[in-house]
C-alpha cells in the first residue's frame, strides 16, 4: 500500500509539472504570436522628412548642431535631426527633432531621465498650451533643468498620428487603441532647448520657435 500512494503521488506532481510546463510553452508561444502580428503593422511615416526640417524658421537662421550625445542620443530612431537657430538678439534655441517606428512601449529617451540622468536636476515643470497654426491648440511640457555649470529651458511633446503624449503613462490607452488595426503611425518627438535667462524670455523663445515648427509641420 505505501508503495501504491508513493506511486500515485509521483503521477500527480509529474502531472503538475506536464501542466505547468505546458502552460509555460503556451504563453512564450502566444507572446510571440502577439509580436509577430505587431510586426507586421504598417507604419505611417510622416508626411515631411526630418531632413527637411529648414534652417530658416521665421526671423530664426539655424545651422545643423552637434549636442550632447549623452543627453540626445537616439539609439532606435529612424530619422533624427538638431538644429541650432539664432535671432538678431538672445540665446539659441535647439530643435531636436526624432522619428521612432519601434512598437510604442513608452516614451523614448524621455526628457526628465536623460537630463536628470546626465547630472541636471528638475527645478520646475508645468504643462503649456501651444497654438497651432490653425488656432487649435495642443499641450506640451515646460521644463528647467539646472546643474552646477548651466541652467536650460526645455520645451518638449510627442506626437502619435493625432495624439499628443507628455507623460510615459500616455502610452497605455493609445496602446489599446492600436488594436485590430493593420497600421500605426510612426511616434515623433519634438524637443527645444534654450539657456534660461529669465523665465519670461527663455519661455516665449521656445513658443515662438515651437510655433514655427508645427507650422513647418503641418504645412508638408
Amino acid at each position: 500500500m505505501p508503495n501504491l500512494w508513493s506511486r500515485l503521488l509521483a503521477q500527480r506532481v509529474a502531472l503538475r509539472l506536464f501542466v505547468a510546463a505546458a502552460i509555460v510553452v503556451a504563453t512564450a508561444w502566444s507572446a510571440q504570436l502577439v509580436r509577430a502580428r505587431r510586426s507586421q503593422i504598417e507604419v505611417e511615416m510622416p508626411t515631411w522628412r526630418v531632413d527637411q526640417l529648414p534652417t530658416e524658421l521665421g526671423a530664426w537662421r539655424g545651422e545643423p548642431a552637434v549636442v550632447d550625445s549623452r543627453i540626445f542620443r537616439h539609439v532606435g530612431a529612424a530619422a533624427i535631426r538638431d538644429v541650432a537657430y539664432h535671432a538678431a538678439v538672445g540665446p539659441d534655441v535647439l530643435v531636436h527633432l526624432a522619428v521612432f517606428d519601434d512598437e510604442l512601449v513608452s516614451l523614448p529617451h524621455y526628457p526628465h531621465l536623460c537630463y536628470t540622468g546626465n547630472g541636471y536636476r528638475q527645478a520646475s515643470s508645468r504643462r503649456i498650451q501651444l497654438r497651432r497654426s490653425d488656432e487649435k491648440t495642443m499641450p506640451a511640457a515646460l521644463v528647467v533643468f539646472e546643474r552646477t555649470s548651466d541652467r536650460v529651458a526645455v520645451l518638449y511633446w510627442y506626437q502619435f498620428g493625432d495624439r499628443v503624449l507628455i507623460e510615459p503613462g500616455d502610452t497605455a490607452a493609445v496602446r489599446w487603441s492600436l488594436g485590430g488595426r493593420k497600421s500605426r503611425p510612426a511616434l515623433v518627438k519634438v524637443l527645444l532647448q534654450t539657456a534660461f535667462d529669465t523665465p519670461e524670455r527663455a519661455e516665449q523663445r521656445l513658443r515662438d520657435v515651437a510655433r514655427l515648427v508645427l507650422q513647418w509641420m503641418s504645412q508638408s
